[in-house]
């Protein structure tokens, strides 16, 4: 609970206090007199009465009181529950966001592994060739494998320098230096 809520539950708690009070003053006759005008009422009678009252009163302050505390520390409870969610959310987050990492990590060891039997397949090339697609530009991938991470793109009838083949995928660089991996089906020469 927020202290917004805490605070106007105190303040509900001290009008029903108040109310109470007055309807416990008024029918012992404290306020108004006796409630049967034939029937009368000695000083000290009055005065027990007011006594009650007050007494009453100050005990229903009391447990008034010991409601505003009790939701106070509810509140503080709340609050501590909510930011140990919150930290153990961001803990997930930060394991899931490792486990990816490592992943990714186990992923790039993989892919250097499987170099050495990539360079086992692969053939030398050698010569110009030239892009032949159709429509949209070739996508450059960032080793001979087709679902490698594309690193830009080419397009159709760009002349190139072949360097390597292997995996259906051909080496290549442009004429501004950039290499990368084309699919072979697409290349000319």
């Amino acid at each position: 609970m927020k202290l917004k809520n805490v605070l106007i539950a105190l303040a509900i708690a001290v009008v029903v206090g108040l109310a109470l009070g007055s309807i416990i003053a008024y029918t012992s006759g404290a306020l108004f007199g006796p409630k049967d005008p034939l029937v009368t009422t000695s000083s000290s009678d009055v005065e027990t009465s007011l006594v009650n009252a007050s007494e009453l009163e100050d005990q229903q302050k009391k447990e008034d009181r010991a409601k505003a505390e009790k939701a106070l520390s509810d509140a503080e409870k709340e609050s501590k529950k909510a930011d140990q969610t919150s930290s153990e959310k961001k803990t997930k987050t930060q394991s899931t966001e490792s486990a990816t990492t490592q992943a990714q990590s186990q992923q790039a060891a993989n892919t250097q592994a499987a170099a050495p039997q990539q360079q086992q397949q692969t053939q030398t090339g050698g010569g110009s060739a030239t892009i032949n697609v159709q429509g949209a530009d070739l996508n450059m991938r960032a080793a001979a494998d087709p679902s490698a991470t594309i690193v830009g793109s080419v397009s159709n009838g760009t002349q190139v320098t072949v360097l390597d083949r292997a995996n259906g995928m051909v080496h290549i660089q442009t004429g501004d230096g950039r290499q990368a991996w084309v699919a072979q089906d697409y290349v000319n020469g």
